[in-house]
């Protein structure tokens, strides 16, 4: 949870490299979650820096407009997801 708690930025790429390599080598899967916007960011660069789109996927998880009570859980593609950060759009469950 929060991930990037105690991280300093400059090595939040880093920790998303070898976080990736530590789950190849020991066959595990990792659950992270963060609503920083630069470990966002770092996961998405080392994704397609190391061509792991396969290995790693992004979630987000928001609440309805149409039905507050109701929470939408959607799979972004990694390109889609480096749009909306270019371009400054909500990618840690704002609703705008």
């Amino acid at each position: 949870d929060e991930i990037e708690n105690g991280i300093h930025y400059e090595n939040q790429q880093a920790i998303w490299k070898i976080l990736f390599e530590l789950c190849e080598m020991y066959n595990i899967q990792l659950f992270a979650t963060s609503h920083s916007y630069e470990m966002i960011k770092a996961y998405k660069d080392i994704i397609i820096q190391n061509d792991y789109q396969a290995k790693g996927g992004y979630f987000e998880m928001a609440r309805s407009p149409a039905n507050p009570a109701k929470i939408n859980l959607q799979k972004i593609p990694v390109f889609s997801l480096e749009e909306k950060l270019d371009n400054h759009m909500p990618v840690r469950g704002e609703i705008k």
